[in-house]
C-alpha cells in the first residue's frame, strides 16, 4: 500500500506544471545584486574609511618652539644686516611622501560597481526582463553613487536654500 501511494505522488509531481518551470538568472537580477553590493559599500564607506585610515602624524611643533625659531630668525637677520651680509632663509626639509592607503580607492570601486549594476539593469531592460527587477537594479546603482556624496549634496541643497531665503528677504522673487 505504501509503494502505491508514493508512486502515485511521484507521478503527480512529474506531471505538474511546477517541474516545467526553468529557473533562469537574468541580467537584471545580476545587476540588482551588484548594485546592492555597491550600495552596501557606499552606506558603510564613512565607517570603513575612518577605521582603516591611519591617524595623522602627531604635531611636534609647539607654539613655544615656533616662537623661539621665529625670534632666532629675526636675530640672525638683524645680525647679518648689521654686518652687511646677505641673509639666506634656511631651507625647510621636504615633507615625507604620503603612503598609499588602499581605502582611498574605495569610492572608485563603489562607482565602478554601481555603473556595472546599472549597465546590467539596462541590458535587462533591453531584453524585456521583469521591470521591477530592472528598476531595482538601476535605482540601487544610482542611489549608491548618490549616497557616496550625500554630505556634498546636502551642503549644496542647504546653500541653495539659504541663497533663496536671502534673495526672498531682500525682495527678489525668483519663482
Amino acid at each position: 500500500m505504501r509503494d502505491d501511494d508514493s508512486q502515485a505522488l511521484s507521478n503527480a509531481y512529474e506531471n505538474s506544471d511546477d517541474t516545467k518551470k526553468v529557473i533562469t538568472i537574468s541580467f537584471a537580477v545580476i545587476g540588482m545584486f551588484i548594485s546592492l553590493f555597491s550600495f552596501s559599500l557606499s552606506a558603510a564607506f564613512p565607517w570603513i574609511h575612518e577605521h582603516f585610515t591611519p591617524p595623522p602624524p602627531p604635531i611636534t611643533e609647539t607654539l613655544e618652539n615656533a616662537a623661539v625659531k621665529m625670534v632666532g630668525n629675526i636675530k640672525d637677520k638683524v645680525v647679518k644686516g648689521i654686518k652687511g651680509e646677505e641673509y639666506k632663509t634656511p631651507a625647510k626639509p621636504p615633507p615625507p611622501p604620503e603612503k598609499f592607503n588602499p581605502v582611498d580607492i574605495l569610492p572608485i570601486i563603489i562607482i565602478i560597481t554601481a555603473l556595472i549594476g546599472i549597465m546590467f539593469g539596462c541590458i535587462g531592460l533591453a531584453r524585456n526582463e521583469d521591470g521591477r527587477i530592472v528598476a531595482a537594479a538601476m535605482t540601487l546603482g544610482v542611489t549608491s553613487i548618490a549616497a557616496l556624496y550625500m554630505l556634498v549634496i546636502a551642503a549644496v541643497l542647504i546653500l541653495i536654500l539659504l541663497v533663496g531665503v536671502i534673495l526672498n528677504s531682500i525682495g527678489l522673487d525668483i519663482f
